[in-house]
């Protein structure tokens, strides 16, 4: 018995009679295999990038680049209102407090007075003193300078002691 048969028809024909497994059948079509190899990675690429943007969506500390101090104290008024990464040096203690609660550590550079040229990190207060850290938090800023506000630690990079040791941890 003769029988024509074309595209589907053939891998049909080819499971009944040989047994074959989807994964076995020859290629019907060519060009649709060009344009699967073609797909598949942009496929896996865009699933990449959807998986990206959901932990970013929920971790937005991932979205913002890790700024240094003097970034805010030359270019801060650009950051205002803004949820911003900050690497610094803790103090060994904090400085100062509001109704018993640490406000967190000081940078300052040129005049005392200058408002532009000071930076006050509100740190938690399980945040160690005499450390590099990143901290996460909406930037601010009042009579008294810029203020990085509602602060999380991010990283703990390095710890010292009183006398000078200090323990590096990876990341």
């Amino acid at each position: 018995m003769i029988m024509k048969t074309t595209g589907i028809g053939t891998a049909a024909l080819c499971l009944l009679l040989c047994g074959c497994q989807s994964a076995d059948m020859p290629e019907t079509r060519p060009d649709t295999a060009d344009k699967a190899a073609e797909v598949q990675p942009k496929a896996e690429a865009d699933q990449a990038v959807s998986e990206e943007t959901d932990d970013n969506e929920s971790n937005p500390a991932a979205q913002t680049e890790v700024l240094q101090v003097d970034d805010i104290l030359t270019d801060g008024d650009s950051y205002l209102g803004q949820q911003i990464s900050v690497e610094g040096q803790t103090p060994q203690s904090m400085i100062g407090d509001e109704n018993g609660i640490p406000i967190g550590f000081y940078y300052q550079t040129g005049k005392p007075g200058d408002q532009d040229h000071r930076i006050r990190i509100e740190i938690p207060e399980d945040t160690p003193g005499m450390s590099l850290v990143t901290v996460f938090g909406t930037l601010d800023k009042d009579q008294s300078g810029y203020i990085l506000r509602t602060t999380q630690t991010e990283a703990v990079h390095q710890t010292c002691d009183d006398v000078g040791h200090c323990t590096k941890y990876d990341e």
